[in-house]
């Protein structure tokens, strides 16, 4: 999260945490961060379908829309080949990361 807040930071290249971008981002219901988790014991092809989605909306201006997946291995293999997909030919201004926690 700290580096998708750098991402969109209006201050400096690190979270200034007092620019609008921040102090957004810093909530639970921001439109430029999404965690993509489990819903049980995997991350389902449903949910990579909405991030594929909510991906295609442009958000903000220049501002970056980021969606993290955490845990990556907790992709179901549907999933996983979906997301595949989206990483070949990502939206512009959208970027993918993947937390091992």
């Amino acid at each position: 999260r700290f580096f998708a807040r750098a991402l969109n930071c209006e201050g400096s290249d690190e979270p200034c945490e007092t620019c609008p971008s921040c102090l957004q981002d810093l909530g639970d219901h921001s439109d430029a961060i999404h965690l993509i988790r489990p819903t049980g014991v995997d991350i389902r092809i449903d949910q990579i379908r909405s991030l594929i989605e909510a991906s295609r909306y442009r958000y903000g201006g220049d501002r970056f829309k980021v969606f993290i997946i955490c845990p990556a291995e907790a992709m179901n293999e549907q999933a996983a080949n979906a997301f595949l997909k989206i990483l070949e030919e990502p939206p512009p201004r959208v970027v993918f990361g993947i937390s091992t926690q």
